[in-house]
């Protein structure tokens, strides 16, 4: 991938700096017509802010004083689901009526430590990433039901845990990545679950894997800095590899807009901003710097704003401004 070490252009610019947590933002996410923001904290609160007059405000405190392990936003629910420390599993909604966000527990802690939990376009199922496997849940008679167990053997010696998973567009395949640097992509074939395919990195521990929402892509990085994607070849059905990037920071933030035309990518206290301009082909747009490293990210269905959580409880907004 053709890259410039900052790309002279500019996009986006900072319109927002405000800080409302104590502690990392687990995640941040334009709702309601990206006039509100729902800010999250690791160990704090959940806030929201609200826009008026081009201006970002304080709101209100929806929740206080939480202990959150992951958190994701699911589009198809419009919520936030989110995991305790001791693995219990909640749900953060907007309620028409009562005209305010409500939360409630989906389901109780089975004693696991949920690292990671992704759930699918239509809300039927759930993954989860714990220290060495992953599990499948899914959506029957009102609540959440485990399904499956993608468990990989590995020997006592070799000391290898997974740290990301994510589930594709629809559903049949999970990618879990590993310490030890490899991604095994599991399908669903015949209603059973197997490893379709391994990506042999082993260079870093991966850090994440993310499928698009809406194409067969699939994003990897590790604790070298390798920024790899692929791409599912519609003669193979394998996923082929497309482009690589190499960064000199850790990247621990990966998130695609809603057609995924865009690739947001954090780094260290970047954000690189990369845009696919035809099939195979992706170009960097612009890398923007923050107060402190970054935790999470957001962009508007619009593409015309972007957020941008870090570790120090700051959040920055940025707006598009065109070439």
């Amino acid at each position: 991938m053709q890259q410039d070490s900052i790309n002279k252009k500019v996009y986006y610019k900072e319109v927002c700096l405000q800080k409302h947590q104590n502690s990392k933002i687990l995640s941040a996410k334009f709702v309601k017509d990206n006039k509100n923001i729902i800010s999250i904290g690791k160990d704090d609160h959940f806030i929201k802010l609200e826009q008026q007059d081009k201006e970002w405000i304080f709101k209100e405190i929806i929740l206080e004083n939480q202990q959150i392990q992951c958190c994701t936003f699911n589009q198809g629910l419009g919520s936030f689901i989110y995991a305790h420390k001791k693995g219990q599993i909640d749900q953060l909604s907007y309620n028409q009526e009562q005209e305010k966000w409500v939360s409630k527990t989906i389901r109780e802690s089975e004693g696991n430590q949920i690292l990671e939990l992704q759930l699918n376009n239509n809300s039927t199922k759930m993954v989860q990433c714990l220290y060495d496997f992953a599990v499948i849940l899914e959506y029957q008679n009102q609540e959440w039901i485990e399904t499956f167990s993608l468990n990989e053997t590995f020997t006592e010696d070799e000391c290898i845990f997974s740290t990301s998973v994510s589930c594709n567009r629809d559903s049949q395949e999970i990618a879990i990545g590993f310490t030890d640097g490899h991604i095994s992509i599991w399908k669903q074939i015949n209603n059973q679950w197997q490893i379709n395919q391994r990506m042999e990195l082993h260079q870093g521990s991966i850090t994440k894997v993310r499928f698009s929402n809406s194409k067969d892509i699939l994003v990897g990085t590790d604790s070298k800095g390798n920024i790899i994607i692929w791409e599912k070849s519609e003669q193979t059905q394998k996923y082929e590899l497309q482009c690589q990037y190499q960064s000199d920071k850790n990247i621990e933030t990966i998130y695609f807009n809603i057609n995924s035309s865009i690739l947001l990518i954090g780094e260290g206290s970047q954000v690189r901003i990369l845009k696919q301009i035809k099939e195979n082909k992706w170009v960097f747009m612009q890398t923007i710097e923050v107060k402190d490293i970054v935790s999470c990210i957001d962009i508007s269905n619009d593409n015309k704003q972007l957020l941008v959580g870090q570790n120090n409880g700051f959040i920055s907004i940025f707006e598009y401004i065109g070439q």
